[in-house]
């Protein structure tokens, strides 16, 4: 049985773990310490970071990282907000100003991991902020993520990516490998 760390949170968490499975897009799980602020699990990985270091240059640009979880009371997989919003931290809520660059975009590719989890909710979160006209613009290339492997017993994350991208093909999004997209 798990229990919240300090008793005075008690409540706080119970009421928390109601909001999320109230909102029924993911089980509770306890996972293991991973992608933290500050550890390397958290950055960019080297070659991409190089070649986004070498496009800020030929660009005289500024590449724009957006960040999340900083937020102990909420998992944050989505890029856009928190899966349970807290009225008193902005950082849970939902990134109008992140909606606003993508809606000026020609065309989103999009990255990461993981396919079940992460990379699915910021993608819905944007599917369902953006705008129908807006969906059509991106790309998730299919070879460059991948789902959270399914433990034992537990759910068929692999499944859940799998649903995740029919449901945005549905909806207007593209996919592709990335040696097709750098075509």
């Amino acid at each position: 049985m798990w229990r919240a760390r300090n008793p005075a949170y008690r409540s706080r968490t119970l009421d928390y773990l109601e909001a999320l499975e109230a909102d029924g897009k993911f089980p509770h799980c306890i996972w293991p310490p991973h992608c933290l602020i500050g550890t390397w699990g958290h950055a960019v990985e080297d070659t991409l970071a190089d070649a986004l270091r070498r496009w800020e240059q030929s660009q005289v640009a500024a590449v724009n990282y957006v960040t999340k979880g900083s937020s102990v009371w909420t998992e944050h997989f989505g890029a856009l907000k928190a899966q349970v919003e807290d009225p008193d931290d902005p950082s849970t809520q939902l990134n109008a100003e992140l909606i606003r660059i993508l809606q000026d975009a020609d065309i989103v590719a999009v990255a990461g991991e993981a396919l079940s989890h992460c990379v699915k909710t910021t993608v819905e979160q944007v599917a369902d902020n953006i705008g129908d006209a807006h969906v059509k613009k991106f790309v998730l290339l299919t070879d460059c993520m991948s789902p959270v492997p399914q433990p034992p017993g537990g759910p068929d994350f692999p499944a859940i990516g799998k649903q995740f991208l029919v449901d945005m093909q549905a909806r207007g999004m593209t996919l592709m490998p990335s040696d097709q997209f750098l075509r």
